[in-house]
């Protein structure tokens, strides 16, 4: 399965369910990663996210 961004199961902009189906991992883990990362990385995982958001074509 190719890596797209989510049409369906999004809450945001669909990458953390595009991430979470392409490696068969659970939607709220990738979710909770990416919250528990950002204040961490000091803003870097939110640039990762928006970055991902432009470049991943969205699902058929």
């Amino acid at each position: 399965m190719k890596l797209m961004r989510s049409r369906y199961n999004k809450f945001a902009l669909g990458v953390c369910s595009g991430i979470a189906d392409h490696f068969g991992w659970s939607r709220n883990f990738v979710r909770l990663a990416f919250i528990a990362f950002a204040p961490v990385s000091f803003g870097t995982v939110i640039g990762i996210y928006v970055f991902l958001a432009f470049v991943l074509p969205e699902e058929y």
